[in-house]
């Protein structure tokens, strides 16, 4: 088995990452082997396994990498002081946008590949798939709360609920074409008007 020095072993671990997206994205989890991704880093089957114990824990890391992306593209949404009921329904459709607009995230949606991925994940590995969103968009909830200005629901359902609108959002087809982008816009206003408490005009 080779050994790698740190450069090394961070150049692979790079590539990985770079190749492995690659072939996800335009093949999903199932139809793409550990072979496939040697084969494109330019190394034996071998080396895969001194970096993750399965295709399926490398395909998590792009994963959260890609949710960390996403994060970053709504963190000027996320670090307002308040947000109203129209910026919040913008941040919905932005977010909803972010995930149609990347193939990957698409797969965190498909039971059958999430199921595979889970099975093969150490219970620290499926913590991680399922906190890291969450844990950030809960802190952002609660900080509303204190301040007034998002009512007060259980945070984990608000996220729940928040997380439900892409499921949705993935089934443009079955909606209709005609109807998606209407319907969708009015269901972030039905939210909107549920989730961010706006004072009246008398108050």
């Amino acid at each position: 088995m080779p050994k790698f020095n740190d450069h090394q072993r961070q150049a692979i671990g790079e590539q990985f990452i770079d190749h492995a997206r690659h072939l996800f994205t335009q093949f999903g989890l199932k139809k793409t082997s550990i072979a496939d991704i040697t084969t494109a880093v330019g190394v034996a089957q071998g080396t895969f396994y001194l970096f993750y114990r399965s295709k399926e824990e490398l395909f998590l890391d792009i994963l959260l990498l890609e949710e960390r992306s996403v994060h970053a593209s709504l963190s000027s949404f996320l670090n307002q002081s308040k947000m109203n009921r129209s910026q919040f329904r913008q941040f919905l459709l932005h977010s909803i946008s972010l995930v149609e607009n990347n193939p990957l995230l698409k797969w965190l949606y498909d039971a059958d590949t999430m199921s595979a991925v889970i099975r093969k994940l150490s219970p620290e590995k499926q913590a991680e798939l399922f906190q890291q969103d969450k844990d950030t968009m809960k802190s952002w909830i609660e900080r509303g709360q204190a301040e007034g200005w998002i009512t007060a629901r259980e945070p984990d359902h608000i996220v729940s609920l928040m997380q439900a609108l892409v499921l949705v959002a993935l089934q443009k087809q079955q909606i209709g074409e005609d109807r998606y982008a209407a319907t969708l816009e009015l269901l972030c206003d039905c939210i909107a008007q549920g989730i961010i408490q706006e004072e009246s005009a008398d108050d």
